[in-house]
């Protein structure tokens, strides 16, 4: 399976007018996606060369205008919306674990941020799957694996 990160896909994308912030890439991630949610996410797919019926990931989706460009650009490819249910301790701790406290500090700002707070409440709603997220990464790993099996062998593909 391809896989692909939207978090990147951006800082791609704003990487050609110099390095940004987390603040600036949630600036344009919402630009992007309010101005066209399914142009954002063709642009994603084309990025990896998708074609129809090939797997694919896509890691961070924050927004249920996405969720919904994404089915409907994949169909009738299944698309399976898995959210990984973390305490806010663990996300910090994950967090500073790979980037400097000011940008940890800077976390808990970009957390108050809409798309944020629409993804602590309306994704895991909309969600195929939750996964508990708490636990070891490689058990979370194992985990999310196992989910995804045993829910395509009980939908009809």
């Amino acid at each position: 399976w391809k896989l692909v990160n939207l978090g990147e896909y951006i800082k791609a994308l704003a990487a050609f007018n110099g390095p940004v912030g987390r603040k600036e890439l949630q600036e344009l991630g919402t630009a992007l996606v309010d101005n066209s949610p399914e142009e954002f996410c063709f642009g994603v797919l084309d990025t990896v060369k998708w074609i129809q019926g090939e797997g694919l990931v896509i890691d961070g989706v924050r927004n249920l205008s996405v969720v919904n460009s994404f089915r409907r650009l994949v169909a009738p490819t299944k698309f399976i919306l898995l959210f990984l249910r973390t305490s806010d301790s663990v996300r910090l701790t994950r967090y500073s674990g790979r980037h400097q406290l000011s940008d940890s500090l800077s976390l808990i700002d970009a957390e108050n941020h809409y798309i944020e707070r629409e993804t602590a409440a309306l994704i895991p709603a909309a969600a195929d799957i939750i996964v508990n997220g708490d636990m070891r990464e490689e058990d979370v790993f194992s985990e999310v694996k196992l989910q995804i099996y045993n829910y395509l062998r009980g939908s009809k593909c």
